[in-house]
């Protein structure tokens, strides 16, 4: 699918909706003259944007550069290229509707799910989806399949990985990127990868203190969810031996020997919540194809995670996942070749 020129162009972009077209588009997921957009536009979640920030977003695109260019149609294939279809999905997923505060909780926490549910649409990526792409609201929040990576569980449960951040971590992870480290001398406690890091970059990094402490508050706060269940990817026969040596001559020097990281550029992974997520797809990622600086390690050129795809055998990239996932205070499972093969393709 492509998406939409949303410049200000009158014959390809929205240089000639009017502010009710474009609040139409955000809040009911339809076009001026009524077409039905597919959910890839995740105006199920804009839904609940007030008609007051979507007219802010509305005059903030109406000053950028106008471009004059028609993307490409979509290639789909059949029965999702009939997007009369679409009728039977919103009938059966599409709940419409704007946001409505919590009375019984305070403005920060409102302030938060507004942000979680609406503008943010965290739970596009962190929440599972049904075989007909609907996110399923029993799993709010809980982890997902996005993108080839993992999106790890956010919710409220015990199986979260914000379990052990406070609210002050949390809006410190979302501004930065890293975590607070767990004791004097670790590295931060783990480090926003793959699509993730991308979201902290160019978006959460940008708001305001206030809204990332709401944001924070309302996911340490809110109700906890159902645990997704995301059975592991199998285990493979011992290779701690040679997973160590390989750590040792390509890991150790700026994760340290024990995994504890190098403060405060340098992630810890002893005890790293990623790493001890029940799929190692980000571990492995993250080895093949390196990771971005976060912004708090804009300063530092030298802490840019190097990709070793090209460097390490499938079955060296295998052991040494396998031994960075299963010592130190990590239990997560081991992995095998043929899933990083998998990742080749």
């Amino acid at each position: 699918m492509y998406s939409a020129n949303i410049t200000p162009d009158r014959e390809t972009g929205i240089g000639k909706w009017s502010d009710n077209d474009f609040y139409r588009a955000l809040h009911d997921g339809q076009g001026p003259k009524g077409k039905l957009y597919y959910p890839a536009f995740p105006y199920a979640f804009f839904t609940k944007v007030t008609k007051k920030d979507a007219l802010a977003i509305e005059a903030y695109l109406f000053t950028i550069k106008s471009i004059h260019y028609k993307p490409p149609p979509h290639k789909l294939h059949w029965p999702f290229n009939y997007r009369f279809l679409l009728y039977v999905w919103r009938l059966l997923f599409f709940h419409e509707g704007a946001f409505h505060p919590d009375p019984t909780r305070s403005a920060l926490y409102n302030r938060g799910a507004y942000l979680v549910q609406g503008l943010g649409h965290c739970g596009a990526c962190h929440t599972p989806r049904n075989w007909l792409g609907a996110t399923e609201s029993n799993l709010a929040l809980s982890g997902a399949y996005i993108d080839g990576w993992y999106a790890p569980n956010i919710s409220a449960n015990k199986q979260s990985t914000l379990r052990n951040m406070s609210v002050a971590d949390v809006a410190t992870f979302l501004r930065t990127g890293a975590a607070k480290p767990r004791q004097s001398g670790f590295g931060p406690e783990t480090a926003a990868l793959g699509p993730m890091a991308e979201v902290v970059h160019k978006s959460l990094s940008l708001l305001t203190n206030q809204d990332l402490t709401a944001i924070a508050t309302y996911l340490k706060r809110r109700g906890g969810a159902k645990a997704s269940k995301h059975s592991p990817h199998g285990t493979a026969k011992s290779v701690l031996g040679e997973g160590k040596k390989i750590f040792m001559a390509n890991c150790s020097m700026c994760h340290g020997k024990r995994g504890t990281g190098l403060a405060p550029y340098v992630p810890a992974l002893n005890g790293n919540p990623i790493i001890n997520l029940q799929s190692p797809l980000n571990v492995l990622k993250t080895i093949l194809r390196g990771a971005p600086q976060t912004p708090a390690q804009r300063f530092s050129p030298n802490a840019t995670m190097p990709a070793f795809g090209t460097v390490l055998s499938t079955k060296e990239i295998a052991a040494v996942a396998t031994y960075i996932r299963t010592h130190w205070q990590n239990h997560a499972s081991r992995v095998t070749a043929s899933q990083v093969e998998a990742l080749h393709h």
